[in-house]
């Protein structure tokens, strides 16, 4: 499945005006849950998406940073990547907020948004 392209195109706009990095791979369905649709605005939401499909994994530590990157290169199908983002105007420092796609690579793509709670 190729991501949807009413979203791409509007996270290939947000890219250019935030000087976010270029998309890497398709992002599939994208979807958010209540907890994260509740926690962060649209724009928000949007602008970690973007991120995520350029490759920035946000504050993951290095070897997930390793795994997502070689999941990139190795074009496995149903592969996943996994990027966690402080959570914006948070009063919390340890808040964040995931972004996870599964079945990179394949017809079957889902790219989520969501809070740890969620998990």
């Amino acid at each position: 499945m190729t991501s949807d392209p009413e979203i791409d195109h509007k996270l290939d706009m947000l890219c250019q005006a935030m000087d976010l990095p270029a998309k890497k791979f398709d992002l599939g369905q994208v979807v958010a849950t209540p907890l994260a649709s509740t926690a962060l605005t649209i724009t928000q939401l949007y602008a970690l998406v973007a991120k995520h499909r350029g490759g920035d994994w946000g504050v993951i530590d290095d070897f997930d940073r390793g795994v997502n990157e070689q999941h990139l290169a190795d074009k496995e199908n149903g592969a996943r990547l996994h990027s966690v983002y402080p959570l914006p105007h948070s009063k919390d420092p340890n808040a964040t907020v995931w972004v996870i796609t599964d079945g990179l690579h394949s017809d079957e793509a889902v790219t989520t948004v969501l809070m740890p709670d969620d998990y």
